[in-house]
């Protein structure tokens, strides 16, 4: 479970974010989970600008980190600015949805089909775990 803050006033903002995290994995039909600490879950968007992110729930986006994405997104920004942060959100996930070369097509796919057979097997593993097939 990801802890995240956000301290705001007129002035400024303070963004804060536990470092641990948990992996979850299926090993012969069972749930296993596993801690380790030292998770980044916050990353500046701009090198010129004082614009952060907060990532919870996942470390990565169709298999590829965050960081990786903050990371190009940012080199490709260089010193342009918005007027606000909703703008830069927008840019951000312009970024990501016109990446051709982490997302081609092609993977795109290959990653939708993984997870579709991924959510049928793990709706099978509940349905046996219950009795029910």
């Amino acid at each position: 479970m990801t802890c995240e803050i956000a301290i705001m006033n007129m002035h400024a903002v303070a963004l804060a974010a536990d470092s641990a995290t948990t992996v979850t994995q299926l090993i012969e039909g069972k749930w296993e989970k596993r801690y380790f600490k030292g998770a980044n879950k916050i990353f500046q968007l701009s090198d010129y600008h004082p614009v952060g992110l907060m990532i919870f729930g996942t470390a990565n986006l169709q298999k590829v980190p965050w960081e990786i994405l903050v990371k190009d997104f940012r080199k490709q920004l260089d010193n342009k600015s918005f007027n606000n942060v909703s703008d830069y959100a927008t840019a951000f996930f312009d970024f990501i949805t016109g990446h051709d070369q982490l997302f081609p097509i092609h993977y795109q796919e290959k990653i939708f089909i993984e997870e579709c057979l991924k959510a049928g097997y793990l709706i099978y593993a509940h349905l046996i775990n219950d009795g029910r097939a």
